[in-house]
């Protein structure tokens, strides 16, 4: 299936294996609801998603900026609807607060997999050993890695699952990589990474010596430039490969 110097196959997780992008939107469009029933000035944007993407997304941004922290932290996403539903739709601190504990249980409801995910993983099981990296809360990623593919859970198909927040190293750092390969007992040139960021996945992949490979999916929120030694639209690409 893989280029012969392959000997291990790691992949991102958020918008490369589990579709978080969509959850987030779905569970985010829930919350806000009634707020479209009401014709409040959130009616000045065409959807929950448009929201999500434009002004949310710019807060949560901004937030990190300013906190000098490149690991995720739920605090961002408070600062973000505070900005959006206090400052700019006028609600008060009390439903700010509701809005955001709200968001945080809808969305992991709406958490699934890409569908060429499972048909990939089934025809690289037993046969490579396979992993995970990923930026996140350890709380956030578990929900994505217990999700169930038939018999099994989606961690169920790694032989290693490094989690930012758990090892206290983010991507692109190309320390946390090197790490994965080391668990796998296999040298960083022979093992493939693949995900959708061409900074956190690609340069660190690179950085790292890695084979790298940008998933650029037609969902894809990164523009790029890419520097990936291949990229694909789609896991079934991978067989592809030579």
């Amino acid at each position: 299936m893989f280029l012969q110097e392959v000997h291990a196959v790691i992949f991102d997780l958020d918008d490369t294996l589990v579709n978080s992008q969509a959850a987030w939107h779905k569970g985010f469009g829930e919350v806000i609801a009634d707020l479209w029933e009401r014709g409040t000035k959130i009616s000045n944007f065409k959807s929950a998603e448009a929201i999500y993407e434009g002004p949310i997304r710019e807060g949560i941004e901004k937030a990190q900026r300013f906190s000098l922290n490149s690991e995720w932290n739920d605090e961002y996403i408070d600062s973000a609807f505070r900005d959006f539903f206090g400052n700019y739709l006028g609600l008060s601190e009390k439903k700010c607060v509701e809005l955001v504990s709200r968001y945080k249980v809808a969305w992991p409801k709406h958490l699934t997999l890409f569908g060429d995910v499972h048909a990939v993983l089934e025809s690289c099981f037993g046969k490579i050993p396979l992993g995970v990296i990923t930026n996140g809360l350890t709380q956030d990623q578990n929900l994505k890695l217990n999700i169930e593919i038939g018999q099994r859970k989606l961690r169920d198909y790694f032989d290693v699952c490094l989690i930012s927040e758990d090892v206290g190293i983010t991507k692109p750092n190309e320390e946390i990589f090197r790490r994965a390969c080391s668990a796998l007992k296999m040298r960083p040139d022979n093992v493939m990474f693949v995900g959708d960021n061409p900074y956190d996945d690609v340069e660190g992949a690179n950085n790292a010596g890695m084979i790298s490979v940008w998933l650029n999916r037609p969902s894809n929120r990164f523009a790029g430039p890419s520097k990936a030694r291949y990229e694909i639209q789609a896991l079934e690409e991978l067989a592809d490969i030579s």
